[in-house]
């Protein structure tokens, strides 16, 4: 492909001297044809008649001689060009067209669009005259790279607008936080480059990885909803490649977003465990404890292990709260929680079952072994004087009154079920029996314990 050719043999500041190729035309056409951007090369006779816009580009004709020009194509463009070009010259084809970049004088850059036609060849078939025309085409390149700039981001945006709203889809959905995150992760990773990140939850100055990778990052955001500094999120960088300004901003997008995601987590988590959770005891409500048990008798049952529940009452408690008072009253309360969390296991599973009575689980026991728990959380109870009560509750017994009923020390009754693999489906079937020896040791006097063994139409009193 030719942009621009040599000078004239004979006298190259002359635009009126020109060799035999173009005698046929009239004088007054080429140049004209020159301002078209018409450009002529006789290969054979080594003559080269260059257009304006070689000139145009800061040039004069003399430096264009023979292949000079393809040294002023742009190195990216130049190995197609030249390709093209020399398939001109061979015979290859008759001709070519195509758009490159050209240096002008003063170092800029233009684009050029050029078309070839082969006029004659000689007897090997190689090009001996050919001609074409050149077009500064550099505004409409502009025009089109500016044109394709613009709509690639605003494809950008539109993606990362739409990676936005699945993000915002995944952390309203109803899985688990982490699963949430990791979700949201990948989400991100379509849009924002990175090697690896991570979430992690602050909570009572702990810190806690919900989601992602244990990995430092190169860039560090601090999640934050409602002026609460919920948590951080820590992202790695691929290679030495840094986040553009836009990158950063889309990334603190997934950062707001994540952190009220958090706060709302954590939020469900405070929730769920209030209502999970006794406040006064720190024990399990009723309604844990039903969740709770289901699974851990099953388990229980699949291993073929024996199960003891409890069902536990405070004796004489209303009459302890009338004499000492209610705070002596939630002390005491608050003392059986203590007891259970010192002497129970962590597969076993207590609950205050409702005002002063309270339930055990526990899995894998026989009643020799319930019987020894009993005793320890008997024990544990008994060291508490209720002497205690009025120093710490600042309330005089009874506002004064005689205190004569008032109980001496803080008992339990306690109903005890046990039952062996292949006697029990549910904790319905222990709460029954253990219930009925609850009633038992309560109408025997009280601060007893009595265990029912096995199914009822063969329990024993022990």
């Amino acid at each position: 492909m030719e942009n621009g050719s040599a000078a004239f043999q004979n006298e190259p500041d002359s635009d009126l001297l020109v060799p035999s190729v173009d005698a046929t035309l009239p004088r007054a056409i080429l140049p004209a044809l020159k301002k078209l951007g018409f450009f002529l090369r006789d290969i054979k006779n080594s003559v080269s008649i260059a257009n304006e816009i070689w000139r145009e580009l800061g040039y004069e004709d003399v430096q264009f001689f023979g292949d000079h020009w393809m040294q002023l194509v742009h190195p990216e463009d130049r190995p197609a060009v030249r390709s093209r070009y020399e398939a001109v010259i061979r015979g290859d084809v008759d001709g070519i067209s195509g758009e490159y970049r050209m240096r002008a004088h003063d170092g800029s850059w233009r684009w050029i669009h050029s078309s070839v036609n082969v006029v004659s060849r000689d007897a090997h078939n190689s090009a001996a005259v050919y001609v074409g025309r050149d077009m500064d085409v550099t505004h409409r390149k502009e025009l089109e790279l500016q044109l394709a700039a613009a709509r690639e981001a605003a494809e950008r945006r539109a993606e990362e607008a739409e990676t936005l709203r699945q993000v915002g889809i995944i952390l309203a959905s109803a899985m688990s936080v982490e699963d949430a995150i990791e979700a949201v992760l990948d989400q991100a990773r379509r849009v924002i480059p990175y090697r690896s990140a991570g979430v992690y939850m602050v909570k009572d100055e702990a810190v806690r990885l919900v989601g992602g990778s244990d990995t430092p990052g190169d860039i560090s955001f601090d999640l934050i909803s409602q002026d609460e500094h919920i948590g951080r999120l820590e992202l790695c960088t691929e290679g030495d490649r840094s986040l553009d300004a836009r990158q950063t901003e889309l990334l603190r997008a997934f950062a707001d977003q994540v952190a009220v995601a958090l706060r709302a987590s954590r939020l469900y988590d405070e929730t769920l465990a209030l209502a999970m959770t006794d406040s006064l005891t720190g024990l399990s409500t009723r309604r844990a404890f039903e969740h709770l048990a289901s699974h851990r008798i099953a388990l229980a049952k699949r291993n073929k292990a024996p199960v003891s529940v409890m069902m536990i009452d405070i004796d004489y408690f209303k009459q302890l709260n009338d004499c000492y008072g209610h705070a002596a009253g939630d002390l005491v309360l608050q003392a059986v929680g203590e007891a259970f969390r010192e002497t129970l296991r962590k597969s076993d599973e207590g609950c205050r079952f409702g005002g002063d009575e309270f339930v055990i689980l526990l899995p894998g026991t026989d009643s020799e072994q319930a019987l020894l728990v009993a005793e320890r959380l008997r024990d544990s109870l008994r060291r508490l004087a209720p002497v205690e009560f009025e120093s710490l509750s600042g309330i005089a017994p009874n506002g004064g009154a005689d205190n004569s009923d008032a109980p001496r020390e803080v008992t339990l009754s306690v109903g005890i079920s046990c039952k062996s693999p292949g006697e029990y489906r549910s904790i319905v079937d222990f709460l029954l029996t253990a219930d009925q020896a609850l009633y038992a040791a309560k109408r025997d006097g009280r601060n007893k314990v009595y265990v029912l063994e096995g199914c009822p139409d063969r329990e024993s009193v022990v």
